[in-house]
């Protein structure tokens, strides 16, 4: 949290000193909401550099393309085939380079229908380009990992016990939704990286007395709601 910050404040820093020297027109024709734009943009992917996240990468670039076409001499290749461009690329890389988070998750390399009841202390779920339902009736929950592009998956935690102190939810959710329904005395640790989406909560007003859950990960052009039931 402490890193993030730094790099957050350096940001604005940057920020501050672009919008500076346009005010002396150091920047000649190209406009505050270019420049301002464009930092933000270049800060979204230095952080997704660091967390290999591809999408937060390849749409960023796309942007910017689109917004210095005519420096850049690209206008024939905007908005939408380098909008293209940059999906294909996050798609395939995203492919090529799936990333791991942390090894406690097992994967079990079931075959994911659309209705799923899985009670292992670990496990898996990925879907793309369609939905999931899946109920966690685990004695002893540990660990879940949920993959999802261009899809949506519902998770249900409802029925899932923790033993030990705390167990950890890792999402990688990429132009998709996902769903959590959890007890409504779990302590919720937020900690994933958000870009252009982020985590919404739905009935969190009960104390929270059970076991703390960490919930990390990547979430692009994404959005996690959480259900406490």
């Amino acid at each position: 949290m402490k890193n993030k910050n730094i790099f957050w404040g350096l940001a604005f820093i940057i920020l501050a000193v672009a919008i500076g020297l346009d005010a002396f027109g150091y920047f000649g024709n190209i406009g505050i909401f270019k420049i301002i734009s464009a930092v933000l943009l270049a800060i979204i992917i230095i952080q997704s550099v660091f967390h290999v996240h591809f999408w937060g990468i390849f749409i960023p670039l796309a942007f910017i393309g689109i917004l210095f076409k005519t420096e850049l001499g690209i206008a024939n290749l905007t908005p939408w085939p380098i909008l293209g461009i940059a999906i294909l690329f996050s798609i395939g890389f995203s492919l090529i380079f799936k990333k791991s988070h942390f090894n406690c998750c097992i994967s079990h390399n079931h075959h994911y229908t659309d209705r799923i009841i899985n009670d292992d202390p670990s496990c898996d779920c990925s879907v793309s380009f369609s939905s999931i339902v899946k109920y966690i009736n685990s004695d002893n929950f540990e660990c879940s990992k949920i993959d999802c592009s261009f899809g949506s998956a519902s998770i249900y935690f409802d029925k899932a016990h923790i033993q030990g102190d705390s167990a950890q939810i890792i999402v990688d959710v990429s132009f998709g939704s996902v769903e959590l329904f959890v007890p409504k005395n779990w302590n919720i640790i937020k900690s994933a990286d958000s870009s252009f989406g982020g985590i919404e909560e739905k009935n969190n007003n009960a104390v929270k007395d059970g076991p703390t859950v960490y919930l990390e990960g990547d979430i692009s052009f994404s959005g996690v709601t959480i259900y406490y039931i």
